[in-house]
């Protein structure tokens, strides 16, 4: 395979990226024969790839420092303590520095060391003391090119402490019998330290046991026997509930039935039914057919018990505060919860405000799925909590909500990022609406410069988003010095193919619906 950067394939043996799976020769980047051992022990990145390992963040390249082991980049204001300027000679990376390896690279190439007692005072060990020879091994490099030296500090134990632990009491002392079977002795001497001779403690094993009393209160252990019992009735709870014994196989809400596919907090007695009967306006729920139907009969909701903050022709967006409709709020997260396997928020909704997305007619409003976002989220998250209910996935409304989570945040004047962890549905449908905001609006820009941070500015989408979409999509590159967005033929095509054979183009956001004012909570 040639090199991505000479393009040639000459005999160079070569290194690949772990990010765009490109080989390159060492000789091309300039990498010394003692580093190209070390990159293949790791995820290596290319020049074009490679970011600041402490904040992950690509900007500022003038303030990188690059190891001079494992060719890792740091900024020098992520380092710590941080660093005002770059240092004279070699320097090391937190990650070698926390190793506590030494890299000695003043022997001259290929002259030996005359004194064999040196040559095994340098042979490449690690902290356990186990051999690395094989690790660094390679046809380019021999042994007198690089010295590693393991650098480990002795282990002081401080005897005293052990023992005064035992002073005012008595250990309890079980001597070795005679007897060849592992059984325990019939008797048990007690006694004393101060009584104890040298050769009995050589010739005796000796078993300390400190009767639990003597080291914590009885009111600690009722309160640990009490916290057991109740973590063992949890666990029977819980194991009652799982789906694959009596846990709720379907649900009924209006006149759909879908098959649940994760276990919920329903109280116990609704979690021992196979199916649910669930109200789709206000998501009470009943065992049996006779109480659903008398209950909507009675339910006096038909919309959300929120503000109408959007709507369009026959689609509505309510805003509820869930410190307002705490049982509304609640019953929705048990619902979510059957269909999100990493969902563990239902009980307290007070702090968080919910979205929910709805399609209306004659008979009320009816839910499409919802987001919930925190009030105050210090890491500026838009969207805690998001779901699409399975009647409605694969019709476009998952890139509508997201979009409106996005114009929520432009409206606030913030940049928004989903919270993290995302599940494998989430981080596809966010990964689907970051490429198509990103390619839409880098076809339609004319300039020939632009930055991560207007990017983000225009979009409200997170630099870091950005970031790694652009990379996902192997447009971001690094050449002589400069970092640049490579709009590549392929990507353009396929967006442009899928564009235009795209179902419910429709179904988009318009801004002009939405009648919102951002809150400010404190």
């Amino acid at each position: 395979m040639s090199c991505k950067f000479c393009e040639a394939d000459s005999n160079e043996e070569q290194i690949q990226c772990a990010t765009c799976k490109g080989m390159c020769h060492p000789s091309c980047l300039e990498l010394p024969k003692h580093i190209i051992p070390v990159v293949r022990t790791y995820d290596w990145q290319c020049n074009d790839c490679k970011y600041c390992y402490g904040c992950h963040d690509i900007e500022n390249e003038k303030q990188i420092l690059f190891c001079d082991r494992c060719d890792r980049g740091y900024h020098m204001y992520c380092i710590k303590p941080k660093m005002k300027k770059k240092p004279k000679g070699d320097w090391f990376c937190p990650v070698c520095t926390s190793e506590n390896v030494i890299i000695k690279t003043g022997l001259k190439r290929g002259r030996p060391l005359k004194d064999k007692s040196l040559s095994n005072q340098f042979k490449p060990q690690n902290i356990n003391g186990n051999d690395l020879t094989n690790q660094f091994k390679s046809d380019n490099i021999n042994g007198s090119d690089l010295t590693i030296e393991t650098v480990t500090q002795p282990q002081h134990t401080n005897l005293n402490d052990t023992t005064q632990k035992y002073d005012n009491s008595d250990l309890q002392i079980i001597r070795e019998t005679d007897s060849c079977d592992d059984s325990p002795p019939e008797k048990v001497v007690k006694e004393s330290v101060s009584e104890t001779t040298d050769s009995q403690v050589k010739s005796s094993k000796i078993t300390p046991e400190i009767p639990v009393e003597h080291i914590v209160s009885k009111t600690d252990i009722n309160l640990f026997e009490a916290a057991k019992k109740k973590m063992e009735i949890l666990l029977a709870i819980d194991k009652d509930m799982s789906p694959q014994e009596d846990g709720i196989k379907t649900i009924r809400m209006g006149d759909l039935e879908m098959e649940a596919w994760y276990k919920s907090q329903y109280p116990l007695e609704f979690n021992k039914c196979s199916k649910l009967h669930i109200c789709e306006f206000c998501f009470d729920y009943s065992k049996t057919e006779t109480i659903y139907k008398r209950h909507m009969a009675k339910c006096s909701f038909r919309n959300p018990p929120g503000e109408e903050i959007y709507r369009k022709d026959k689609l509505s967006v309510f805003e509820v505060d869930g410190q307002k409709a705490t049982k509304y709020c609640q019953n929705l997260c048990l619902l979510a919860k059957l269909f999100l396997d990493h969902k563990t928020l239902w009980m307290d909704v007070g702090p968080f405000l919910f979205y929910i997305m709805t399609f209306n007619d004659e008979t009320g409003c009816h839910i499409i799925g919802y987001f919930s976002k925190e009030k105050v989220s210090f890491l500026n998250y838009n969207v805690s909590c998001i779901l699409i209910m399975p009647n409605y996935m694969k019709k476009g409304y998952g890139q509508m909500l997201i979009e409106f989570s996005y114009l929520l945040s432009q409206k606030e004047g913030k940049t928004g990022s989903p919270e993290r962890p995302l599940s494998d549905l989430g981080l596809m449908s966010y990964r689907k609406y970051w490429e198509e905001k990103l390619l839409q609006y880098l076809l339609e820009y004319s300039e020939d410069q632009i930055t991560i941070k207007g990017l983000s500015e225009i979009m409200s989408i997170h630099p870091s988003d950005i970031v790694s979409t652009l990379q996902f999509l192997g447009m971001l590159k690094y050449w002589k010095g400069k970092h640049l967005i490579l709009l590549r033929k392929e990507i353009i095509d396929e967006y442009t193919t899928k564009a235009k054979s795209r179902e419910n183009k429709d179904r988009v956001i318009d801004p002009v619906c939405l009648v919102w004012t951002p809150k400010v909570f404190k």
